[in-house]
């Protein structure tokens, strides 16, 4: 991966693992500072940060499941290596509700609050490791001679795929804004940022996977993976809202 930061001669450190700590570290900071806003006591935040973390381990080993299960589709046999954000998202917020749901007997109300808590340290972590992507050189985007063109150094993973110097487009930092964009509408709304950045991100992600270059596997659609996800986060998204706003009217 490049670049790298090189201490001396024995020690160097790759740029998209010192990213992904520091997304996840502003991640729980971010919480930290919404709960304390909120006046929630104490037992509630460290149930809660206790239940991300293992949320993000399922997180992680979700990602790379469905990173595997796209590939193995695409090449007709079980191939693994790599791993997919909205894979890793789907995981995590599925066990994340599900031990609101079973262990603490939480509300349909309650659990929606909690989503609308941390949706957007999760976007803020994923700033982060976008920012991380453009510099470990992975998730770029296809060739391209526009202004927006940028040239990977050689033996990156899009020079090895495209040849040096093609330029390919930044999708990472294309992404990294898109989520800035979406971090900030976020902070001003109260009741639906969590469906809201479903519907937002699916939209995002989308359609800069039209400019994705990268290997992603395979649906044995006309549509990426990332793509069908997007979808399905789309979906996902319109429907809670519709619900929250029947409910809303309700009450």
């Amino acid at each position: 991966m490049y670049p790298k930061i090189k201490i001396n001669e024995y020690i160097e450190f790759e740029m998209f693992p010192i990213f992904l700590a520091l997304g996840i570290l502003f991640m729980l900071l971010f919480i930290i500072f919404q709960f304390k806003k909120l006046q929630i006591e104490n037992k509630v935040l460290f149930d809660i940060l206790s239940i991300i973390a293992l949320s993000l381990g399922v997180a992680f080993l979700s990602g790379v499941f469905f990173d595997a299960l796209f590939h193995s589709l695409e090449e007709g046999k079980f191939v693994y290596g790599g791993m997919t954000y909205i894979g890793g998202f789907i995981g995590g917020i599925l066990v994340f509700c599900l031990i609101l749901k079973l262990f603490y007997k939480v509300s349909n109300k309650k659990l929606i609050y909690y989503l609308n808590i941390i949706i957007p340290s999760i976007v803020l972590a994923h700033i982060f490791g976008r920012i991380g992507c453009f510099f470990g050189g992975c998730c770029y985007g296809s060739p391209t001679d526009s202004i927006f063109g940028v040239v990977f150094p050689e033996g990156s993973l899009a020079a090895l795929e495209y040849g040096y110097p093609q330029k390919v487009f930044p999708t990472q930092l294309f992404e990294a804004v898109s989520l800035l964009i979406i971090f900030v509408l976020l902070l001003r709304l109260k009741n639906y940022r969590f469906p809201l950045y479903l519907i937002l991100y699916g939209l995002f992600r989308f359609f800069i996977e039209f400019l994705r270059g990268d290997s992603r596997g395979s649906v044995k659609l006309f549509i990426s993976p990332s793509q069908f996800l997007s979808l399905l986060m789309i979906i996902s998204g319109l429907l809670m809202s519709v619900i929250m706003y029947k409910r809303q009217r309700l009450n």
